[in-house]
């Protein structure tokens, strides 16, 4: 019984062994998105189900393919990047690390900008930052994006964390 349900841990750990390192080997970089719209959703690893205010390089924001190896101009649009009658609005965009704003000279926490090169910016970020894009009139609140940056690993351990049960624990005593 204990040696089927180590065979069967070990074939899935290959099995996600193998999946990783097709996700690398296309050139992924390991890392993942979350994304959030203020409160409310909650999206890993592909579009928001909101319309998409964000542009880079002038086309939609593919969170999925966003990484902190990015490169490009951002801008934030009022109508969504899919509407007709869109025009780019004034931002702010930061990022903050434990709850703290990282304060170098690429964020542009105390001036609008109507577009910013992105990668001076993402230049500073570590899995687990936070990067916001925060829109400065009230009435383009709703463009507000706060996109966290995990590595896919700790994502991956995370969401597996019993793949492991069978493997002795150190330290507990168990």
């Amino acid at each position: 019984m204990k040696t089927q349900l180590i065979t069967a841990h070990l074939m899935t750990y290959l099995t996600l062994l193998f999946v990783s390192f097709g996700i690398i080997a296309h050139g992924d970089n390991g890392i993942r998105l979350a994304t959030d719209r203020s409160e409310n959703a909650t999206v890993i690893g592909e579009i928001n189900a909101y319309r998409n205010p964000l542009l880079l390089n002038n086309q939609p924001l593919n969170y999925s393919t966003f990484s902190l190896a990015s490169k490009g101009t951002l801008a934030v649009l009022s109508g969504g990047s899919g509407t007709t009658c869109s025009k780019r609005i004034p931002f702010r965009i930061y990022l903050k690390r434990n709850e703290q704003l990282i304060n170098n000279g690429a964020s542009v926490n105390n001036r609008a900008v109507s577009e910013i090169d992105i990668a001076p910016v993402l230049a500073m970020a570590k899995p687990g930052d936070v990067l916001v894009i925060e829109p400065t009139r009230k009435e383009d609140a709703t463009a507000r994006r706060t996109i966290r940056l995990i590595g896919y690993f700790d994502y991956f351990l995370k969401s597996h964390k019993d793949l492991f049960s069978f493997w002795p624990n150190k330290g507990n005593g168990c």
